[in-house]
Formats: structure tokens, C-alpha cells, sequence
């Protein structure tokens, strides 16, 4: 009776065996990841900060000649000048870069540029996507960025956080001297067939994108890429785990550890 126990037990132990889900393999999956509004967010202290240091008169356009150019070219900023950050950034979620844009000021008002791109550069990480990240970068996953941000943006937000970005490999972002005839970013499907073309050419991996714009994430979807709705961490986490990529269940305080590796 003992050993007819035991191995019925055993018996159980080894199905249950078979259920289990086999993980996502590294080497088939990559995933290309959206920057800001998923791993990063905008600095408010150092944004208020810089407006202190440049001062409310530098910051209001010091020229009529600058504020027709900005009104002609781009449409007027929403309320006070001082939403010309805001507005920098939303031109750039509508297909234009922030960097094209201070570029154009800058042709009229440089101080009012200057300020304009140190505020819009002021962005810290998201702390929870920090660890999910690092997660997939100790299983072995690639990673790669797939963002709007301008390459000199870019640039800087690496010498700002140097080992984060080291868990990431080369990825695409959009250079404005590149595109004044044609504008080629998010939701643009050239974006994606682009990215595609350059780094899955032969349709070996599935490509894993993750955005917080659903414009962005249906036309990934157009392209055959597999795209996730960035809402929060946590739901984030739930779906990479429903495609068998063996994350932890949920962020503990001991993992919270991995952020202090991120910071400047």
C-alpha cells in the first residue's frame, strides 16, 4: 500500500509536469520598447527648476518676428508661453519631432531654444519598468528602443543613465535632418516596416513592441509585429508572462534594489 501511494504520487508530480508552460526562448523573441510614457517620465522638478534658473522673461518669446514664426510654422501653443514644452512634446506625438521644432526656434530665438530643449530633456525612469527590464535582460531577451525621440535626445538620455541603456541594442529613432520631406515615425507604418527590415529581415523572431499610444500599437499590429498597450507595470507584466516569458509574478521590495543601478 506504502509503495502503491508513492507511486501514484509520483504518477501525479510527472503530469503535472507536462502542463506546465515551456518558456519563450531568447533567441526567437526580441522586444522594442516606446520611451517616454512607458519607461520614462517627465522630471517636474528639474523642468520647474529650469525654468527658474532661465527666468520667466527669458522664457517668454523676446521677439514678435519669433512669435509669428512659431504661430506660422507650428500652430499656437495652448494658453502661456510657458506650454511650449508641452507643445513640443504633442507636436511630436503628431509626427513631428521635438528637435525639429527647437530647431526652428532657434533659428529666430536661440535663448528661447535653449530652454525649451533642457527643459524638454528633464525625464526620469520609471522605477518598476527599470526591474522589468533588468528582468529580461538577465533571461537573455534583446531589447531595443522604437521611439520618436530625436537621436541628440537620445544621446543624452544614455550619458544620463549609461547602465540602463546598456541593457538595450541598437534601435531606431528619428533624426530631423532627416525627415523635413518626409516624416517617417510612429504611427507612420514605414516606422515599423523600417524597423523590421533592419533588424528581423527574415522573419526569424517575433518582435515583442510596447507602446502607451494605441495609434502606435494598431499599426505595429499592421505590420505583423506583436504590440501590447502599455497601461501600468503590472499589467504589462501579466501579459509577457501569458506569452510564457518567465517573469516574476509581481515586483517585490528586495527587486526594488535593481533601480539604485539605473540612477544618475
Amino acid at each position: 500500500m506504502k509503495y502503491t501511494f508513492i507511486f501514484y504520487i509520483a504518477v501525479i508530480i510527472n503530469t503535472m509536469t507536462l502542463y506546465v508552460p515551456c518558456s519563450a526562448d531568447p533567441s526567437t523573441i526580441e522586444f522594442a520598447w516606446d520611451l517616454h510614457g512607458v519607461l520614462f517620465w517627465p522630471n517636474k522638478r528639474k523642468i520647474i527648476n529650469t525654468i527658474g534658473r532661465y527666468g520667466l522673461t527669458t522664457i517668454r518669446v523676446s521677439s514678435q518676428a519669433a512669435q509669428q514664426h512659431i504661430s506660422h510654422r507650428w500652430g499656437n501653443p495652448k494658453g502661456p508661453i510657458l506650454n511650449l514644452i508641452s507643445h513640443a512634446q504633442e507636436l511630436s506625438k503628431q509626427g513631428a519631432t521635438t528637435e525639429l521644432y527647437i530647431h526652428d526656434v532657434a533659428l529666430i530665438d536661440q535663448e528661447l531654444a535653449d530652454f525649451i530643449r533642457t527643459a524638454a530633456s528633464h525625464q526620469k525612469l520609471n522605477p518598476e519598468m527599470v526591474i522589468l527590464v533588468q528582468e529580461l535582460h538577465n533571461l537573455g531577451y534583446v531589447q531595443r528602443v522604437a521611439s520618436n525621440i530625436g537621436t541628440s535626445f537620445y544621446a543624452d538620455l544614455q550619458q544620463v543613465y549609461p547602465h540602463f541603456f546598456s541593457m538595450f541594442t541598437a534601435g531606431k529613432t528619428v533624426d530631423y535632418k532627416q525627415i523635413y520631406n518626409d516624416i517617417i515615425q510612429k504611427p507612420n507604418k514605414k516606422f515599423f516596416q523600417e524597423f523590421i527590415a533592419k533588424y528581423n529581415p527574415y522573419q526569424k523572431k517575433k518582435i515583442i513592441f510596447i507602446d502607451d499610444r494605441i495609434e502606435n500599437i494598431l499599426s505595429a499590429r499592421a505590420c505583423g509585429i506583436e504590440a501590447i498597450h502599455f497601461t501600468n507595470q503590472a499589467d504589462l507584466r501579466s501579459q509577457l508572462r501569458s506569452l510564457s516569458i518567465p517573469l516574476k509574478p509581481k515586483v517585490s521590495f528586495k527587486d526594488k534594489r535593481h533601480v539604485l543601478l539605473a540612477r544618475r
